[in-house]
């Protein structure tokens, strides 16, 4: 895949999970699509054969109760329902951009591509949630507030 094409991708892909990520309305209410909920997801997206297994194991998740992927996600239905079409637009994207390299294995892409997304939004909720707790706890515990923390942290990195 064309380095430059291949960015193109990826940056709309970090653009998606910051958006999804931002929707701290709903992932404080559904708890249950928790860390190994997404994790383990990007991990069996990685084992499928094409994205027509990609889309039928995300309905599949979507149509089960209780799992946070079968509720609403803003206007688009379902949290499943939200991702199979952001992954039907990277298909729709790789297929578009690709189109003219018949060596060019899309469904691996897409596969892959898909698994990563996941993993962004993985990041966003949760190693981004997880990273400011730590901090704001770790200030508290040996008395320093946020900023101080910044500041020797500048100072350490000063004098390196």
């Amino acid at each position: 895949m064309k380095e430059e094409a291949r960015k193109e991708i990826i940056k709309m892909l970090t653009q998606w999970a910051e958006e999804i990520g931002n929707n701290i309305k709903f992932w404080k209410k559904n708890e249950e699509l928790g860390k190994t909920n997404i994790r383990t997801t990007a991990t069996a997206i990685l084992q499928a054969s094409c994205f027509d297994e990609v889309k039928l194991f995300l309905e599949y998740k979507g149509a089960r109760r209780n799992t946070g992927w079968d509720e609403s996600f803003g206007d688009c239905g379902t949290f499943a329902e939200f991702i199979i079409k952001k992954l039907e637009e990277l298909k729709k994207k790789i297929d578009e951009k690709y189109k003219e390299d018949p060596t060019f294995d899309s469904e691996k892409e897409v596969i892959e591509l898909s698994a990563r997304f996941l993993g962004y939004i993985y990041w966003k909720v949760y190693g981004l949630e997880d990273s400011k707790g730590n901090n704001k706890e770790q200030g508290q515990n040996n008395g320093q507030n946020s900023h101080t923390k910044d500041q020797n942290y500048q100072k350490r990195a000063g004098k390196r």
